[in-house]
C-alpha cells in the first residue's frame, strides 16, 4: 500500500490535470465523489459515506481551511476527515451528498456510514458494517420537544414562531444499522433504539485559542450565548426571559437573529434589547476572531437551554474559552458535569433555574471560578479538538476492521 502522502500527492495531481474525481449522479444530475486511488490495491475495502459534500472539493485541493465554512461549523472539517482516517486504514471511499436523492449500488460497499435516513433502503449483504452518524436527538423527541417550546412560546409573548428545525425527513437508520455513533452525553442514546450498539465520537472545535489567563474580578458577571438557526429550538428566548430580570449580569448573544423563517423572533428580540441595556447583541462572529476571542475570555459562562442536540457544539467552542456551562439535560453536553445543571422542563421551570443557577456560579469565590474555568478549559483540550476527533472516529474504524 503507498503512504498516504504519496495517495494526497496523486489526489493533487488527478486534480490539477481536471479530473478532479468528480462524478455525475444520472439520477439527479447532481455529484458525488469517489475519494480513492486505485494504486491502493485491488484488495482495499470500499466505503461509502453519506453526508454534506460541502468541503470534500476543497479537501482534494488541499486548501480545506481557506474554506468559510469550515470556521463555522465542525461537520465539515470532521466529514473530510473521516475520508482521511478511511483512506489510511486502506478503504477506498465514495462520498454521496446526504439531503439528495440517490442511486445507490449497496453491494460494492464493506462499509456503509449515513447520516441521514438511507439505512431503510439498503438491502442486508454479507460482511457489510453499516452505521448511523447520529449528529441529534431522535426526530420524534427533537419534533415533540421544539413543537413544545413554540407553544410555550405563544402562551408567554402570545407569538407564534414557525419551527425552522422541522423536516419531512424522518430518520430512522438507527433501526437498520449495526452501530450509531454520536458525540453526546446519554440522554440523546436514550431518545433512540436499544438495539443499536451506540459508539461515543469527541466532536472537535472549530477553534482552539492560545492559552490565557481569565481575569475573574472582570469576567464575573459576564455570560456568552453562541448559537445558529432555531432560536426557540436552541432555548435563545429563555436565556433572554431570565437575563432581563437579572441587570447586574451581562449576557452577550453571538449567532444571527435575523435568519430567514424567524422574523417574527427578530422582532421579539430586538424589542428586549431596546429595554434591558444588560443584553448585548453581538450579531454574527467569527469564533476564530481576535473580536470575539477578547469577548470571551472577560465571560465567566455560557446558558445554553436547547430542546435537543447532538452534542453542542456551539457550547464545546466556548469551552475551549473557559466558560462555565449551564446547561439543560436536553442540550446533551458531555461535559455538563463541569457546569451546573438547568433543571426543569417547563420554561417557567427552566426559566427560574437560570436565575437561580446563575446566581450561585456568580457567589463564589475567585478561587472557585478560577479551577471550574480551568478545569473546563483542559477537558475541551482532551476531549474536543480536531485530533481528539480524529482519534476517536480512527479507534473506532480500527474496532470495526478487527
Amino acid at each position: 500500500m503507498p503512504s498516504i502522502a504519496g495517495v494526497k500527492y496523486r489526489l493533487a495531481n488527478i486534480l490539477r490535470a481536471g479530473a478532479d474525481r468528480l462524478f455525475t449522479n444520472p439520477f439527479n444530475n447532481e455529484h458525488f465523489y469517489d475519494l480513492g486511488i486505485e494504486k491502493l490495491g485491488s484488495k482495499s475495502k470500499r466505503a461509502l459515506i453519506i453526508y454534506t459534500t460541502a468541503a470534500v472539493k476543497n479537501y482534494l485541493k488541499g486548501d480545506l481551511d481557506s474554506l468559510n465554512i469550515v470556521r463555522n461549523h465542525t461537520m465539515f472539517w470532521e466529514s473530510v476527515e473521516m475520508v482521511n482516517v478511511l483512506n489510511q486504514q486502506g478503504f477506498v471511499v465514495d462520498y454521496f451528498n446526504a439531503i439528495l436523492p440517490m442511486r445507490i449500488d449497496w453491494f460494492k460497499y464493506d462499509l456503509v456510514i449515513d447520516e441521514q435516513n438511507n439505512l431503510k433502503d439498503a438491502p442486508r449483504v454479507d460482511g457489510q458494517i453499516r452505521v448511523y452518524y447520529a449528529t441529534g436527538c431522535h426526530w420524534l423527541f427533537q419534533y415533540q420537544a421544539e413543537l413544545s417550546r413554540i407553544k410555550e412560546f405563544k402562551e408567554r409573548n402570545g407569538i407564534v414562531i414557525p419551527p425552522v428545525r422541522l423536516n419531512s425527513n424522518y430518520i430512522i437508520s438507527d433501526e437498520y444499522a449495526d452501530y450509531m455513533t454520536h458525540f453526546a452525553s446519554d440522554f440523546l442514546t436514550k431518545t433512540y433504539s436499544s438495539k443499536v450498539k451506540a459508539v461515543e465520537l469527541n466532536i472537535s472545535a472549530v477553534h482552539v485559542p492560545k492559552p490565557f489567563s481569565k481575569d475573574i474580578a472582570k469576567a464575573r458577571y459576564n455570560f456568552l450565548w453562541l448559537g445558529g438557526i432555531g432560536l426557540i429550538h436552541k432555548g435563545l428566548d429563555l436565556v433572554v426571559e431570565a437575563f432581563k430580570d437579572m441587570p447586574e449580569v451581562n449576557l452577550y448573544i453571538a449567532g444571527n437573529v435575523d435568519y430567514q423563517g424567524e422574523e417574527r423572533f427578530a422582532i421579539w428580540f430586538k424589542d428586549q434589547l431596546k429595554k434591558h441595556a444588560n443584553l448585548k447583541y453581538l450579531g454574527f462572529m467569527d469564533v476564530a476572531s481576535s473580536e470575539f476571542e477578547q469577548i470571551a475570555n472577560n465571560c465567566i459562562g455560557t446558558v445554553y437551554v436547547s430542546c435537543s442536540e447532538g452534542g453542542a457544539g456551539s457550547v464545546v467552542q466556548l469551552l475551549h474559552y473557559g466558560l462555565i456551562p449551564l446547561t439543560s439535560k436536553s442540550t446533551a453536553l458531555r461535559a455538563e458535569f463541569l457546569g451546573l445543571p438547568i433543571e426543569g422542563m417547563s420554561a417557567h421551570e427552566i426559566i427560574t433555574s437560570i436565575k437561580e443557577k446563575v446566581s450561585e456560579l456568580i457567589s463564589m469565590d475567585d478561587f472557585e471560578l478560577l479551577r471550574r474555568s480551568d478545569s473546563v478549559r483542559e477537558y475541551a483540550l482532551q476531549y474536543h479538538t480536531r485530533q481528539a476527533y480524529s482519534n476517536s472516529f480512527s479507534n473506532f474504524i480500527k474496532m470495526l476492521n478487527n
